[in-house]
């Protein structure tokens, strides 16, 4: 009599996917389950065969509590600017809001175009769709995070959450890390975001 083949499913066998990475993890149960196809049954084979699979479901959790471990959680820049102004912020810290990387922002008003903003950013018309740099909505404010020259990250920051200062000193203009804290101004059920150059 012939034992049963106690592999697992394939779609067991990928443990986690991310955007970052993917593994394929085949565990020692596979192997040892599936030398028993040909073996008699006995009662050594289908120990190892129910051992192999315990130690299958406790490498799995392991295996996904080291994956869990090594996650790092990137906190948005607009969450915590609307956090901030939920609580009763009177001055919003930009610098200090979300946890990427950049030295200077930029704070681009509804209508910006397309080739404006990437001459400011002194881009070239390459560089602009490579970071994904478009003209800007009338519903929303562009935020171009710049780390040594290169664009870090950039968001549509919608004007229902605040609106940026444009005036000639804010609007456009590099925005160091160390001084990007707005001062909030609340206008009827409007909240403005008041630079501070």
């Amino acid at each position: 009599m012939l034992v049963q083949l106690c592999l697992p499913s394939l779609g067991d066998k990928s443990l986690f996917h991310s955007s970052r990475r993917k593994v394929l993890f085949i565990t020692m149960s596979e192997i040892a389950c599936s030398q028993q196809l040909t073996l008699p049954q006995s009662h050594t084979s289908a120990t190892l065969c129910s051992m192999s699979l315990l130690l299958r479901r406790y490498s799995t959790l392991a295996l996904l509590g080291f994956a869990l471990v090594g996650c790092k959680r990137h906190t948005s820049v607009i969450d915590n600017i609307t956090r901030q102004l939920r609580d009763g912020a009177t001055q919003v810290d930009i610098g200090h809001s979300g946890d990427l990387s950049w030295d200077e922002m930029f704070a681009f008003a509804p209508y910006s175009p397309r080739d404006e903003i990437c001459r400011t950013l002194k881009l070239s018309a390459s560089q602009c769709s490579l970071a994904g740099i478009k003209g800007v909505n009338e519903g929303e404010f562009l935020l171009v995070f710049m780390q040594h020259g290169a664009v870090s990250q950039t968001l549509s920051f919608p004007r229902t959450i605040a609106d940026f200062d444009e005036s000639e000193r804010c609007s456009a203009k590099a925005i160091p890390r160390n001084v990007a804290v707005f001062a909030v101004q609340r206008r009827g059920n409007r909240v403005y975001l008041a630079c501070r150059l």
